[in-house]
């Protein structure tokens, strides 16, 4: 299984099918070249909005033994739809690590089903505060990456069903969303890893603006600005 392939079909195929349109970031943004143990590495980001979603992105980094994917659906706070997350990583071992998650405001939203696979250990302490009861949190091999890519599947499918349902949310879960994105950019350490193969400033404007940005507007094509 391809990953690279695999992310490039699933993350404009689900785009398409809430309808959703290319935000227009700026060029320091769409791509980032930087050093990987002394080897080049690059970024690349591509962001969406729409109907029904407020924010969607998709980021690869890639360098010598290097792969990492991480994909974001933030949908409209006014509806009952949950943010959805996903992280692949490869860093030249011979399992990778996958994460994805439909998390929702409240415990009263659709659950995927529990993961056959067994988390590695348990999630970090600030993750108990988002993640849903079932979060889909692995170690895989590559002969095992299309069960778990299946799994993944399932998790993002919850926000298109949620979000084609369009019931309002009882209340709005606009703070629960920024307050996910500031844990997420504050508290996930795995994100030190773009300090140190890109410039320090770069980074930080980068997570601000992109992977997990300060302020959720009503006008995602300000990022553009």
């Amino acid at each position: 299984m391809n990953l690279e392939e695999a992310v490039g079909r699933l993350y404009p195929s689900v785009n398409g099918r809430l309808g959703l349109s290319a935000l227009t970031l700026p060029p320091t943004f769409r791509r980032a070249e930087g050093q990987w143990q002394q080897q080049p590495a690059v970024l690349t980001a591509t962001a969406h909005a729409g109907p029904g979603i407020r924010f969607s992105r998709a980021t690869r980094l890639w360098g010598p033994g290097l792969e990492i994917h991480n994909l974001l659906w933030v949908p409209d706070p006014g509806l009952r739809a949950p943010l959805v997350g996903v992280d692949v990583v490869d860093v030249g071992r011979p399992e990778l690590v996958v994460v994805a998650d439909a998390s929702w405001p409240t415990a009263a939203g659709a659950q995927a089903a529990p993961s056959r696979f067994p988390p590695p250990g348990p999630l970090p302490q600030w993750c108990g505060r988002f993640f849903s009861p079932t979060p889909l949190f692995a170690r895989v091999t590559r002969a095992q990456l299309p069960a778990a890519w299946a799994e993944m599947e399932e998790r993002v499918a919850l926000l298109g069903e949620a979000v084609r349902r369009g019931e309002p949310a009882l209340a709005s879960a606009a703070s629960w969303q920024q307050d996910y994105l500031d844990a997420h950019r504050t508290e996930d350490r795995g994100l030190l890893l773009l300090h140190t193969i890109f410039d320090p400033a770069w980074a930080r404007s980068f997570l601000e603006q992109v992977l997990f940005p300060t302020r959720i507007g009503d006008r995602w094509s300000d990022l553009s600005r």
